[in-house]
């Protein structure tokens, strides 16, 4: 079991063609580094099956060895600066305790929402304070 929790499994059609190398490379590579990067794991083993689902053969591969598969369609520090720079903006926009959800196209968010919490506002107006020049005096 130790074995399978290190590691990430993942099946996909067989390769016939160049079409099928070329979408290998290009998205699952990039989605296996991607989420093996950020795990910190080091060795996937990829299942490719027949047309009916069989499994035909089984491929070790190396975090590096994906990188390299995937070298003319996507680069893991491009791909790394992106998630850097989603995670800063997602700490200077978001409050410790709520859970969010964000939705992008490409490189453009679309959508940050979140769910409803009974201390929502307290917790925004504590990470996120009002200067006291714009607080309105509605004691007085």
């Amino acid at each position: 079991k130790q074995w399978y929790q290190r590691r990430v499994r993942e099946t996909h059609n067989e390769l016939q063609n160049w079409h099928q190398k070329k979408s290998f490379c290009q998205f699952k590579c990039q989605k296996v580094w991607a989420r093996s990067a950020l795990l910190g794991l080091q060795t996937v083993y990829f299942g490719l099956r027949s047309r009916d689902g069989q499994l035909r053969e089984v491929r070790r591969h190396t975090s590096d060895d994906l990188a390299e598969l995937g070298r003319n369609y996507w680069r893991p520090h491009q791909m790394l600066s992106f998630v850097d720079e989603l995670f800063d903006w997602l700490a200077e926009f978001t409050v410790e305790g709520l859970t969010y959800t964000l939705s992008y196209v490409g490189d453009e968010i679309v959508e940050l929402t979140w769910d409803e919490h009974p201390n929502l506002q307290q917790m925004v107006q504590e990470k996120f304070p009002i200067p006291l020049h714009l607080q309105s005096d509605a004691g007085a």
